[in-house]
């Protein structure tokens, strides 16, 4: 009976600290821009970040996904990472997806880690999603506790190239420029 009221008194006790461990971060992989938009041939940069969730991690891993008949010239960029070592290279495959995991040595504990950056070039007008399939957050916790929650991908909204025409005078880009509306016919252009 002593055994049976310790082991119950034990469970009782200790079960808010596995409950509060495995459920007290909202860590999450994350695309900023979340909205941007573009112009046909015109890369545009994509970061993955890491939020945390007030934990300190040393590990991330995900796949990032992407319509292939929409982008070209994909490449990643791993500067700037707080990921200091690969255990799966970062690499594009020619079915529009983006691989990647490895780890730090230092802890990271923030809402702004930037794992990648992932270059796109769109080739045809339209909105495109660019998401996450899978993904973990590892605890810096002895343990490798997943602790994700959520990932959030971006959204680009892909228009024609804005052309001033070279007898007009004016440099696209400076203040006198007409400012182009997407979808709207070539004369209700505003300055």
């Amino acid at each position: 009976r002593k055994v049976f009221t310790a082991c119950v008194f034990t469970l009782f006790f200790s079960a808010p600290f596995f409950v509060s461990e495995s459920h007290g971060a909202d860590a999450y992989l994350y695309l900023t821009p979340e909205i941007i938009s573009a112009e046909i041939g015109r890369a545009v940069t994509l970061s993955i970040k890491i939020h945390s969730g007030g934990q300190s991690v040393n590990a991330a891993e995900g796949t990032l996904r992407f319509d292939p008949g929409v982008f070209d010239d994909e490449r990643i960029i791993k500067e700037n990472s707080i990921i200091t070592f690969w255990t799966k290279e970062p690499e594009v495959g020619a079915d529009g997806t983006i691989v990647f995991g490895g780890g730090t040595t230092a802890r990271f504990n923030g809402d702004a880690g930037t794992a990648l950056s992932v270059v796109l070039a769109p080739k045809r007008n339209g909105i495109a999603q660019v998401g996450f399939s899978s993904g973990a957050i590892l605890a810096a916790d002895g343990r490798g506790t997943n602790i994700i929650v959520h990932m959030d991908g971006a959204v680009v909204e892909v228009g024609p190239r804005a052309r001033v025409p070279a007898s007009s005078g004016v440099t696209p880009g400076a203040p006198d420029a007409p400012r182009v509306v997407y979808g709207q016919p070539a004369d209700t252009m505003q300055k």
